[in-house]
């Protein structure tokens, strides 16, 4: 279960922290070539990313419920979207083809649509621009940080933040614990941005 998205965000974490230190890199990537080969793991991966209908049919489900409620969202509440008594089912499938119309009632598997259900158009524009936001300081502090301790913190959060965002593409994120993970990771980033800021402004 979540397989794949946990190795996505792996292989595209570990060349962003690890990218000055090759032979590192190396031999954990071959670690991990390894383990899915060597593991019932390979099955996961080699199956097709939405060859279950019932993904496609979640995605497909959560665009009809963002037709009807584009700018406020159903509410920011896990249940809402799965409550029949505020979101009718029957209605939202019946607009999909039939043959993805046997999906469970669950929340979109993907944060960004999610969020878009939640939320509706305007909030997930103002999520995903926290990640681009995030995404522009790290890669401004790994060039223009005062020092290594900078560059090297901030390289960290890029790969936290590619992570989590590679994770979030495939499996439902905006869950209670592992929302906690992404304000640690705006935290830290905030940090190292505010040790950076502070040591430019000269002394009063």
């Amino acid at each position: 279960t979540q397989s794949r998205g946990a190795i996505l965000a792996l292989c595209i974490a570990f060349p962003l922290q690890l990218w000055g230190h090759k032979k590192v890199l190396s031999l954990l990537m071959v670690a991990i070539i390894l383990i899915i080969a060597l593991s019932p793991m390979q099955n996961r991966i080699q199956a097709k990313l939405f060859e279950d209908n019932a993904r496609r049919g979640l995605i497909l489900y959560s665009i009809e419920v963002i037709k009807d409620y584009p700018v406020s969202g159903t509410g920011f509440s896990i249940d809402t979207f799965r409550n029949p008594e505020f979101i009718d089912n029957e209605t939202y499938r019946s607009r999909i083809p039939e043959k993805y119309r046997r999906i469970p009632s669950e929340r979109p598997h993907n944060m960004f649509l999610s969020m878009a259900t939640r939320t509706g158009l305007v909030g997930m524009l103002l999520y995903a621009g926290l990640f681009v936001v995030s995404v522009f300081i790290c890669c401004r502090l790994i060039i223009y940080g005062k020092d290594l301790f900078i560059q090297s913190h901030s390289r960290c959060c890029l790969a936290l933040l590619t992570m989590f965002l590679a994770n979030g593409v495939l499996q439902v994120m905006t869950t209670h614990f592992i929302d906690m993970i992404q304000f640690i990771i705006f935290s830290l980033l905030t940090i190292i941005w505010k040790i950076d800021k502070n040591s430019l402004e000269p002394a009063s």
